[in-house]
């Protein structure tokens, strides 16, 4: 098996796809590690989102005034700038309106997992495979493709590429240390 990066969960084995499914119970030859969510992980996602918009909209804005304002010998003289920067403006607000709708989701898997719930986010040691499940995108990475662990990620090799993902910052119920000495555990089998 290769490396699987999808955002698609149709797309992961049944297998996989069972594990990232909070109806199903885990395995219990799977370690998992369940991803924290916090009030305080939303300010970076809040920050982003706003400064994005806000710069966005800043973009639309002086690319209407220029479109407005500058006098042109000819129709078609000297657009190029103003529809780069308003084509700017429409990618850094679509962005900015992208990251501050992921804040809904994030607060309501925070509810959740003050509630008592798994969400199923984090990393899943399996026989074969780490299985990393964020918001965003499944990554399932079979044990030849692992390369170790580097600053807080972990590398593997992706079509020929050794590539990183950033381990969770914060755990429920357990600790980085943990999570670190069981994947040095689950890379030296086999």
């Amino acid at each position: 098996m290769d490396v699987l990066i999808t955002g698609e969960p149709e797309k992961l084995p049944p297998e996989i796809r069972a594990l990232v499914d909070a109806q199903h119970p885990v395995p219990a030859d799977t370690d998992f590690f369940e991803q924290a969510f916090s009030l305080q992980g939303l300010l970076f996602p809040a920050f982003i989102g706003v400064t994005l918009a806000v710069l966005g909209a800043l973009m639309l804005v002086m690319a209407l005034v220029m479109l407005v304002t500058l006098r042109r010998n000819t129709v078609y003289d000297s657009l190029t700038v103003e529809m780069w920067l308003g084509g700017a403006g429409f990618t850094f607000l679509f962005a900015g309106w992208m990251m501050l709708g992921s804040l809904k989701t994030r607060y309501r898997l925070i509810g959740r997992q003050k509630a008592g719930e798994r969400t199923r986010y984090g990393l899943f040691l399996t026989g074969d495979s780490l299985v990393s499940n964020s918001l965003f995108q499944t990554t399932v990475i079979p044990r030849p493709a692992f390369r170790g662990l580097s600053g807080g990620a972990f590398r593997y090799e992706f079509r020929g590429e050794v590539k990183s993902e950033t381990l969770p910052g914060a755990l429920v119920c357990r600790d980085r240390p943990a999570l670190e000495a069981a994947i040095r555990r689950w890379a030296s089998v086999g």
